[in-house]
């Protein structure tokens, strides 16, 4: 049993040892900052820009839709004149109609003529003045007849202007 004595001890242990760390770069803190404080800039900036072109886009809006309500009211309002418009002619259509003129007119007291005569329009270059004691009739060129010179007309009668020779 000696031989093949189990022994229950352990081999001692070794204290571990300690090795020096490797030393990775170093470097200053205020370089962080620096970059940190770039990018607060940039983001700032971001947010800048990025409010005032929202800023932009609401006031555009704002300024469109008050336009579009400017246009709506003015098409509102063309089209109540429209329908003004349209009631008044309907209105003078129906006070000028010969039927309504002729009523009226009956009602006071004015009578249908037995005999309608009817009277051709002459060209305004000449106008024909009422015959003379001969039954001949001479045109007159209608300047000098406005204008109350020559003219068929002998003296005593009327011209055309109204004026007696």
């Amino acid at each position: 049993m000696s031989d093949q004595a189990i022994s229950t001890a352990r081999a001692p242990q070794r204290a571990p040892t300690r090795t020096a760390p490797t030393r990775t770069e170093l470097r200053l803190v205020q370089e962080a900052k620096k970059r940190s404080r770039a990018r607060q800039l940039v983001c700032a900036f971001a947010l800048v820009i990025i409010f005032t072109a929202l800023l932009a886009s609401a006031v555009f809006h704002s300024v469109l839709v008050g336009g579009q309500q400017r246009l709506d009211r003015l098409d509102q309002r063309v089209e109540q004149r429209q329908q003004v418009l349209s009631r008044a002619e309907l209105r003078v259509a129906q006070l000028s109609s010969p039927p309504r003129i002729v009523a009226a007119a009956k009602q006071r007291g004015m009578v249908l003529p037995a005999h309608t005569t009817w009277l051709a329009a002459t060209l305004p270059a000449t106008v024909a003045p009422a015959p003379s004691a001969g039954g001949k009739q001479t045109p007159v060129p209608f300047g000098e007849l406005a204008a109350g010179g020559g003219g068929a007309a002998p003296a005593g009668q009327r011209t055309g202007s109204g004026r007696v020779r």
